[in-house]
C-alpha cells in the first residue's frame, strides 16, 4: 500500500496554512476580485453582493474538497484532506447547512431578483462541475448534484419570457442534454473530459464578475466577455501552478492535465493584445487597466513557477494565491 508523500504533509500548519486548509483564501480572492472591479466600473455595490459572493465561494470549496476526500488516493493526501475527512459530520450537518441558509436569506430577500437569477445559472453550472469532478467518484453525491443542476435548470427556464410550448421543448431538451453528459462524463473513456482547472478557473471569473454586469449593465458584449477570459485565463493559470508544485513532490505521479506554461503564455498574449487594442474598442481604458493586471499576474505566477522544486506545496501555494490578488492595487495606481 503507498503511504502519503510527507512532503505534502507538514508536521504541524502554520499560521497562514490555515487559510487554505479552512478554504478562506477562495471567498478572499474573490470579493478582492469583485471590489476592485466596483472600484474600476465606479459601481457601489451593496453589503450583500460581497457576503453572497464570500459565502458562495467559501461553501462550493468546502464542498468540493470533502468530496474530492472521498476519491483522492492515499498518496495525494493533504494536511487539507486529513482536515476535511475528520471534519464531514460538522461540515455536512453544521457548516454547510449555516451557509446555506444564510446565501438563501441574502438571494431571496437582500440581492435583486435579476442579479438573483445571474446567480442561479452560475450556480447550475457549478454543481455540473462539483457533479463532473469532486463527486465523480461518490455515485450518490453524483447523481443528487446532477438532479439538482437539471432542476434548477428548468426552474430558471421557467422564469423566461417564452411560451408554454417553447418552454417544454426546452425542459425536455435540457433533460436529454443531461443524460448526455452523464452518459459520457462517467464512461470508462473519460480522457477527453475538460480538465478541472479550466473548469473551474472559468467558473470562478463568472462568479467575481456577477454583480459587475448586473449592476453595470453594459450594451457592448464584447468587453465583459474579455473581462471574464481575461480573468479566467489568469485564475487557470493559479490553478494549473498550484497542481504542477504539487505533483513536483509526489514520487511517481503523472504530469497535471493543464500545460502550466502554455497557458501562462496564451493568457499573457491575449492581455498583451487586448491591451494594444483596447483604444479601439468601448471601455478601453478599463480594459488596459485589466489587462495590465493580468499581466502583472501572469509574470508573478509565472516567476513562482521557477521556484516550484524549492517551495513546500502550501507555500507555494499561498504565494500563487497572492499574486492573483497584490496585481490588483494597480487599479488604485
Amino acid at each position: 500500500m503507498e503511504t502519503p508523500n510527507n512532503a505534502l504533509r507538514p508536521a504541524k500548519p502554520r499560521p497562514w496554512d490555515w487559510l487554505h486548509i479552512l478554504s478562506l483564501d477562495a471567498p478572499i480572492a474573490a470579493c478582492a476580485w469583485q471590489w476592485a472591479l466596483a472600484h474600476h466600473h465606479h459601481l457601489h455595490l451593496p453589503p450583500a453582493a460581497y457576503w453572497g459572493l464570500a459565502l458562495a465561494a467559501w461553501g462550493i470549496y468546502i464542498l468540493d474538497r470533502t468530496l474530492d476526500g472521498y476519491s483522492t488516493a492515499a498518496v495525494d493526501q493533504t494536511a487539507r484532506h486529513d482536515f476535511y475527512r475528520n471534519c464531514r459530520a460538522g461540515i455536512f450537518f453544521g457548516i454547510l447547512p449555516a451557509i446555506t441558509t444564510v446565501s438563501a436569506y441574502l438571494a431571496l430577500w437582500q440581492i435583486p431578483e435579476g442579479l438573483l437569477w445571474h446567480v442561479v445559472a452560475i450556480a447550475i453550472m457549478v454543481t455540473v462541475y462539483l457533479a463532473s469532478f469532486a463527486a465523480s467518484q461518490t455515485k450518490v453525491a453524483r447523481d443528487l448534484l446532477f438532479s439538482i443542476t437539471g432542476l434548477g435548470a428548468i426552474i430558471l427556464l421557467s422564469q423566461l419570457p417564452i411560451s408554454g410550448d417553447v418552454r417544454l421543448i426546452a425542459s425536455l431538451g435540457i433533460l436529454a442534454v443531461m443524460f448526455f453528459v452523464m452518459a459520457r462524463q462517467f464512461s470508462k473513456k473519460t480522457g477527453n473530459r475538460v480538465p478541472k482547472e479550466i473548469a473551474a478557473g472559468v467558473l470562478f471569473a463568472m462568479g467575481c464578475t456577477a454583480a459587475i454586469r448586473f449592476y453595470a449593465q453594459e450594451e457592448n458584449i464584447l468587453p465583459p466577455l474579455l473581462e471574464t477570459a481575461l480573468m479566467s485565463g489568469l485564475f487557470i493559470c493559479n490553478l494549473a501552478s498550484i497542481s504542477e508544485a504539487e505533483h513536483c513532490h509526489l514520487a511517481g505521479a503523472q504530469p497535471p492535465a493543464i500545460p502550466t506554461a502554455k497557458w501562462l503564455s496564451l493568457t499573457a498574449i491575449l492581455a498583451t493584445l487586448t491591451w494594444l487594442q483596447a483604444s479601439r474598442l468601448p471601455a478601453g481604458h478599463h480594459l488596459q487597466t485589466l489587462a495590465l493586471v493580468i499581466l502583472a499576474g501572469s509574470a508573478l505566477l509565472a516567476f513562482l513557477r521557477t521556484l516550484r522544486q524549492r517551495l513546500h506545496p502550501d507555500s507555494f501555494r499561498s504565494l500563487a494565491d497572492l499574486a492573483v490578488v497584490l496585481p490588483l492595487a494597480i487599479y488604485w495606481l
